[in-house]
């Protein structure tokens, strides 16, 4: 498990790895994150290879190798 935030720690979530892949988890804050431009609310979102992933102010790109 691995969590990300924005700068002030406001908005946290959390990636996780299962038995069918990795997911990204809401945790906290006032603006859920949005993988490839989509909000994923209150639910765990599949992360595929090179999933944009916004939280605040951060964006990352998910990256499998």
């Amino acid at each position: 498990m691995t969590n990300i935030s924005d700068e002030q720690k406001a908005n946290i979530a959390m990636i996780s790895n299962r038995s069918d892949g990795f997911y990204i988890s809401y945790l906290k804050g006032d603006q859920p994150p949005t993988v490839n431009n989509r909000n994923i609310g209150e639910k765990s979102m599949h992360l595929e290879n090179n999933s944009r992933i916004s939280l605040g102010s951060q964006e990352v790109l998910f990256y499998i190798n």
